[in-house]
């Protein structure tokens, strides 16, 4: 095997892992409950923020569970990738990201103000991995970096705007006071 194939698959399966677990939990989360997908902060399928904190199940094992997983999932991937490239600017962010994500399922939205951190952390490094895995994939491709920033701008994407994109909406969208993110807390 490959020594990227591990690494790969383990990646493959907790993205999907974590995009079906959070659609079942939310196809189960009950209707009456008051909050929405549009309403509500992804956290709420684990448990709501205190000090009225509700937990429905079984979406918050589903949520909680899934979180875990893909954590440590990403985890077990970053060490085998960083035995390979053996880039810290990579596996460091992509680590905690990794750290963050199973802290998420650890700790739910009741445990102040541990699932918070926890949640930020996870929306930053998972940004800061974005940017990175694109400088690391321009290193060790085929491909110049010249020849990589050109089809950006020829698709319309100055190169890295993507990624630099998602961090910095992702950075605001933990601000939770109701412009980015509506929330069904007041």
């Amino acid at each position: 095997m490959n020594n990227l194939k591990l690494p790969g698959i383990l990646l493959f399966l907790a993205g999907s892992i974590a995009l079906l677990g959070i659609i079942t939990a939310e196809a189960l989360y009950p209707s009456g409950s008051g909050c929405t997908t549009f309403s509500s902060e992804i956290s709420d399928l684990g448990a709501t923020k205190p000090p009225n904190s509700l937990i429905y199940q079984p979406s918050a094992g589903i949520f909680n569970t899934t979180m875990l997983l893909s954590g440590l999932m990403t985890l077990t991937a970053t060490f085998f990738q960083h035995k390979h490239f053996k880039k810290l600017l990579f596996s460091i962010p992509f680590g905690l990201f990794g750290l963050s994500l199973a802290g998420v399922g650890f700790f739910s939205g009741e445990k102040v103000p541990y699932h918070g951190i926890f949640a930020l952390l996870t929306f930053i490094s998972g940004g800061v991995s974005a940017i990175t895995s694109a400088k690391l994939f321009q290193l060790h491709s085929n491909i110049s970096g010249f020849y990589s920033a050109q089809l950006h701008w020829q698709r319309g994407l100055p190169p890295c705007l993507s990624p630099a994109l998602f961090f910095l909406l992702s950075a605001l969208a933990e601000r939770r006071d109701g412009w980015f993110i509506p929330s069904c807390y007041g």
